[in-house]
């Protein structure tokens, strides 16, 4: 496993993880949230991508299925068929596409823990009919304030990183230095 890394040690995922209230859980159904149509593309895309028939199958999955495995157990999906790669890509497409919000959240949460946000994080730029004239990763950076920014406003229950702030709050020392 050395080499291999976590999508959570970069920042990208926070910008990808669905937020936990359920009206945002299950974007495909409300056409109202055009935004968050092109992210739940982004978790079916990168379930497809756990399919090593797929061209751009995800290598590392594929070479650390039995650490995907294992994290599997922490999220209680037992609508998800492990036995290998393919079969379980295609049973995360099947069971995205029935799930009510709280397990579609937690199909997306342990997608994101077994594959890589930073492909699609990095595909991120500004319309290029817009007058932005810095870098994409300029763009990128300033998404981030701005994601960062929204999740700020967020109870701690309406999104994962949110309570992690929340629960890194509590945690500080009382004279207020950490």
């Amino acid at each position: 496993m050395s080499g291999w890394r976590s999508p959570w040690s970069v920042r990208a995922p926070s910008a990808l993880q669905p937020p936990r209230a359920s009206e945002y859980l299950a974007p495909r159904r409300n056409s109202r949230f055009k935004p968050l149509n092109r992210l739940s593309a982004v978790y079916l895309d990168a379930a497809r991508r756990l399919d090593p028939s797929q061209d751009d199958f995800d290598r590392d999955i594929n070479g650390h299925f039995e650490a995907a495995r294992s994290r599997l157990g922490r999220f209680e999906l037992d609508c998800l068929d492990d036995s290998d790669p393919q079969v379980l890509s295609r049973s995360w497409i099947s069971a995205a596409e029935t799930s009510d919000a709280d397990r579609y959240e937690r199909l997306c949460t342990f997608l994101f823990t077994v594959t890589k946000a930073k492909p699609y994080w990095n595909r991120m730029h500004p319309d290029r009919r817009s007058t932005w004239e810095r870098t994409d990763d300029d763009f990128r950076d300033q998404l981030m304030l701005a994601v960062a920014n929204k999740i700020a406003t967020l109870k701690p229950e309406m999104h994962p990183v949110a309570g992690f702030l929340s629960w890194l709050l509590s945690r500080q020392h009382p004279t207020g230095i950490s």
